[in-house]
């Protein structure tokens, strides 16, 4: 039996989404453990999105598939426990997309577009978000 709760830690205390007393009163005698760790947040959709686009971008810039491109990103930068990016949190796929970008822009002299490149973010976009 596995019981979950929620814990937020902030400036304004601590707020959990049941009693943690409640909690352990519920479960039938016998011996647990309790583990605290940081709660991740899956990877957003936009975040996933962009990520495709850029996919997409080198795709037609190298000459190469989406699929090529997103597999031979995946086999450079990801380690046999992580063989895809679905299951990838913010932040893994934060890191992994910054390993892109400087590798795409080493490797094939392409900059590939962020949201903090104003006008030419917005095109691209525009360009590839249908793609």
């Amino acid at each position: 039996m596995v019981t979950i709760a929620g814990l937020i830690k902030d400036a304004d205390g601590i707020q959990m989404s049941r009693s943690f007393e409640q909690m352990i009163s519920d479960l039938p005698k016998g011996r647990y453990r309790v583990i605290i760790e940081p709660q991740t947040e899956m990877a957003s959709i936009p975040q996933r999105r962009l990520l495709f686009m850029w996919f997409n971008y080198l795709a037609a810039r190298t000459g190469s598939t989406k699929k090529q491109v997103h597999d031979h990103y995946c086999r450079l930068f990801l380690d046999e426990s992580m063989e895809s990016t679905k299951e990838m949190t913010s932040l893994q796929l934060t890191q992994f997309m910054h390993q892109i970008q400087a590798d795409a822009l080493v490797e094939f002299g392409i900059k590939l577009p962020e949201p903090a490149d104003g006008d030419s973010y917005h095109y691209f976009i525009h360009e590839y978000k249908d793609r």
